[in-house]
């Protein structure tokens, strides 16, 4: 049985030859080698999780498919995430963390070459479902790990470092790594990229599978005072597999109630950094792809240091005051209050830099409160922490659901959209593409609303109209200039780009006059980052109403029972 105390639990365990021993010898230290394989892990999770947000903008410019679906293809991987995270974290606290963490990192990896393999709508969907699926129950185990592998002392500032430094810094490594260098430098095809992503996983699973162990005491490098110093006598943290969470008292909780709402508005936010931000830069602020990549990472970075400063920080708060109810509530009201604050300030400014500047002071704010959520789980759940966790991330799961049709909606209901007519563009070779290009003088161009004339001087070559699909269609004109210019014709949309023929060289002096409509996302923008601000400041004010102290007494019976042997006269 456990007490909702703030200090370790009083009773001494029974005493054994091994804890004599154990008072006198100096602990290892392979908990520090559990902390980077779960810091790894975090860092892995994000790394290919927020690869989504720039292969979004490659798969919207391959096939033309509007925000609202590119929305749901987000929503279908925080269905299955949400799907799998009661069921992962009842798997690990039965079997422990050891095999299930291992095999869904490799398992996840791979998923990530069905994404690259993905032609259609139909198979990006089930990649994208299977992705969800495999990466649930990381978060769940890795709460368990911290509870199973660190002294309460520390575990606050320790789930800091793995939730939320090495997590958002791994999003912000998948922004930089994925982006800027695969992307930009190398100049791979993101399919190639893919892979190279989907081979630093299975490596990862590989060594985490060699090296982890549930507990200290099935670690064959770990001594008894490494034991004795995690658990402080606290039987919760001993074993490692073997309970089952009270589902019941779960879901009767006004406590866990509360706590699921600021989970759901917490991710709901989160939501727009993970899959909308790139997309903001390279469609709203015209920022190329190698630009964009260390941008979008700014927020990430601010996140990832938040967090870790916020860890810190609560743990003093809790030595200082001896209060952890209100030192947890403390940094989630304010973390979260001083987002609310910047996300309206971020309104002022139109620079793509500052305003990524600006986010990155939201995401440090908005993250420092990260630590708090994992050691509120861990305070209320005893031993289940996985199964409760699990619960509070599929809360959290079923807002990203939600999130990202919302945000596609919103940015397709308030953008505009308005018609050019016989704008007239010089082509200019491309010796890369031998072809000529044409620079339209707005970026999103509405698929199918292109019409006009290629001349070269004063002389119509022909006539052409835009497909849904972004392909030319020729009307009319020499059959010879036809066929020159309709090899791998095609229109970039996102970018305002038309592109003509198979061009040996660039000795034909191209002009195109075009008439085309383009939507103007900024108004769709802010009316999103609004409402952001809003969602931030509910999140904040519902942990004036979680009490940490308030833990699920999951084994009730076993109370009771210890209780009527405890009055039971000695024969």
């Amino acid at each position: 049985m456990t007490t909702p105390t703030d200090a370790p639990l009083p009773n001494e365990p029974a005493s054994n030859p091994a804890a004599d021993v154990a008072s006198n010898e100096k602990p290892t230290n392979v908990r520090w080698l559990m902390f980077a394989l779960s810091s790894g892990t975090s860092f892995i999770l994000y790394l290919h999780r927020y690869t989504w947000g720039f292969i979004k903008v490659d798969v919207r410019e391959e096939t033309g498919w509007s925000e609202w679906q590119l929305g749901f293809l987000d929503s279908v991987f925080n269905a299955s995430y949400a799907f799998g995270q009661i069921p992962s974290g009842i798997l690990c606290d039965w079997f422990g963390p050891h095999v299930l963490l291992g095999s869904i990192i490799g398992l996840w990896s791979l998923s990530m070459a069905g994404v690259a393999l993905a032609t259609g709508f139909t198979s990006m969907l089930t990649a994208r479902l299977v992705f969800g699926l495999t990466q649930a129950g990381c978060y769940p185990t890795l709460n368990k790990v911290s509870k199973l592998w660190f002294p309460m002392t520390v575990r606050t500032s320790v789930q800091g470092w793995i939730a939320t430094f090495f997590g958002r810094g791994g999003g912000a490594m998948s922004f930089l790594l994925f982006s800027t260098v695969l992307l930009g430098w190398c100049e791979l095809p993101w399919r190639v990229a893919l892979v190279v992503m989907t081979v630093i996983g299975i490596l990862f699973a590989i060594v985490f599978c060699l090296l982890f162990r549930n507990t200290p005491r099935e670690h064959p490098w770990a001594n008894v005072a490494e034991e004795k110093l995690i658990t402080e006598g606290n039987s919760e943290v001993a074993e490692g597999a073997g309970s089952k969470l009270k589902w019941s008292r779960l879901l009767r909780s006004g406590n866990m109630a509360v706590f699921f709402f600021q989970q759901f508005t917490s991710a709901f936010a989160d939501n727009v950094y993970v899959y909308w931000i790139p997309l903001f830069l390279l469609t709203a602020k015209n920022v190329d792809v190698k630009q964009a990549g260390w941008m979008a990472a700014l927020p990430l970075l601010g996140g990832a240091v938040g967090g870790m400063l916020g860890g810190v920080l609560q743990n003093s708060l809790i030595q200082r005051t001896g209060n952890r109810r209100w030192s947890r509530s403390l940094i989630g009201l304010t973390g979260k209050l001083l987002a609310t604050v910047f996300m309206f300030v971020s309104l002022g400014f139109d620079s793509a830099v500052v305003i990524l500047s600006i986010f990155a002071v939201v995401k440090f704010f908005g993250d420092w409160s990260q630590p708090t959520v994992w050691g509120t789980v861990t305070d209320i759940a005893g031993r289940n922490a996985a199964s409760v966790f699990a619960s509070v991330n599929t809360v959290g799961s079923i807002a990203g659901f939600v999130a990202g049709p919302t945000m596609g909606l919103i940015i397709m209901a308030y953008s505009d959209s308005h018609a050019v007519e016989a704008e007239s563009a010089v082509a200019m070779y491309s010796a890369e593409d031998r072809s000529q290009l044409v620079k339209l003088k707005y970026l999103n161009v509405v698929p199918g609303s292109v019409t006009g004339t290629v001349y070269e001087s004063d002389r119509s070559l022909a006539n052409f109209t835009m497909t849904d699909d972004g392909d030319f269609k020729f009307n009319s004109g020499d059959k010879h200039d036809i066929e020159s210019l309709g090899r791998r014709s095609r229109v970039d949309t996102v970018r305002g780009t038309l592109v003509f023929g198979a061009i040996e060289k660039d000795t034909r002096k191209l002009r195109v006059v075009a008439d085309y409509r383009y939507v103007d996302y900024a108004n769709g923008w802010t009316a999103v980052f609004v409402m952001l601000g809003g969602v931030y400041l509910a999140s904040a004010l519902s942990w004036l109403f979680i009490d940490c102290t308030k833990k699920l007494d999951v084994d009730e019976d076993e109370k009771n029972n210890t209780a009527s042997t405890k009055a039971e006269p000695s024969a």
